[in-house]
């Protein structure tokens, strides 16, 4: 019994005593059969008779303490262009890790994702898993990115992971941030459009609306088009 060690018992009451962090043990021995020790108690002989003694094996069972699920970031950042089909992966910013994990054993450490706040528009894929699963944002309502009818230009949501098998089921969340590419695109053309305006005419860098900035040149008579 390699796990004795772990274990020492008090001579007077007989109560068994972890000797060594319970954590090192659950390392060490994950099996789920018992952990079986052999316990002797033998009389303290006050003649000169020999002393009696007698034996009894204990079962151990390591109990699961539950862990919630864990995401490797708590937030994610990511692009998706406008007018992507159905099924279209959003791109990650940077080296991240779309991965949640349960420490939890056996059928603890089953959980289901979804998303929160998303309005409908991404699904999560896989939308289960067991200790470890790497996930993906799809989208799942192609019309949700419409840049021109969208007021919001970026959507914030929440994808969570929650216990399925657990007695007392446990969650955990993390935030996703999506950026319409489409904000970009029009913020590029703005700026490189600005050079090539008349000098009587101002564009508006975030909404693209051209003003009349002064009258000058502007008498059809003298002026076919603006210069």
């Amino acid at each position: 019994m390699p796990w004795v060690s772990f274990f020492t018992i008090n001579s007077t009451s007989g109560e068994i005593i972890l000797a060594q962090p319970i954590n090192e043990l659950r390392r060490q021995y994950k099996a789920a059969a018992p952990l079986l020790l052999g316990v002797r108690a033998r009389e303290i002989a006050s003649s000169g008779a020999p002393p009696m003694d007698t034996t009894a094996e204990v079962a151990l069972v390591l109990v699961n303490t539950e862990n919630h699920p864990k995401f490797a970031s708590t937030r994610y950042v990511g692009t998706i262009e406008e007018g992507s089909p159905a099924l279209t992966a959003v791109r990650w910013d940077g080296a991240t890790i779309c991965r949640v994990t349960d420490d939890d054993q056996g059928k603890n450490g089953t959980f289901r994702l979804y998303l929160e706040g998303d309005g409908g528009t991404f699904d999560v894929q896989p939308s289960s898993g067991m200790n470890q699963v790497d996930f993906a944002i799809l989208v799942k309502n192609p019309a949700a990115l419409d840049y021109e009818s969208n007021d919001r230009k970026y959507l914030d949501f929440h994808v969570v992971a929650r216990e399925i098998q657990a007695v007392s089921p446990l969650s955990s969340t993390t935030e996703a941030t999506d950026k319409d590419t489409g904000e970009f695109w029009k913020s590029s053309v703005s700026r490189q459009s600005m050079d090539l305006l008349p000098k009587n005419l101002i564009l508006n860098s975030e909404t693209g609306v051209i003003t009349l900035q002064t009258l000058e040149e502007m008498d059809r008579e003298q002026f076919q088009s603006i210069p």
